[in-house]
């Protein structure tokens, strides 16, 4: 009798752990193909100036690292250019359909 309740208890593990597993991998496959495009901040570190290379549309909001608002632009076909950027480290979270993503900036 000790031996059936020892053996549906791992039993019952097994399939848990099975499932827990199975639920995790297809969460990473959905993470996967939301991750399905290229974010690129160049160059890195900065003396001011730098391109942000985005999906067309997507918004860029930049702040610093302190929290402090520096603004938010829409990138278009060509991609984002910033320049005039006072020296710091800096925050810019890009925002488009397919997901949001934090890139980290310094600026000399």
């Amino acid at each position: 009798m000790k031996s059936k309740v020892i053996l549906s208890v791992l039993l019952f593990s097994a399939t848990l752990s099975f499932a827990q597993g199975v639920k995790e991998n297809e969460g990473e496959t959905k993470k996967s193909e939301l991750m399905n495009f290229e974010v690129s901040v160049a160059p890195n570190p900065s003396n001011g100036s730098f391109k942000i290379d985005a999906p067309e549309g997507a918004k860029v909001m930049i702040s610093t690292v302190s929290g402090t608002y520096v603004g938010t632009w829409l990138v278009e076909k060509d991609g984002l250019y910033m320049q005039d950027l006072p020296a710091g480290s800096y925050l810019i979270m890009i925002n488009s359909k397919e997901a949001v993503l934090t890139k980290k900036l310094l600026v000399l």
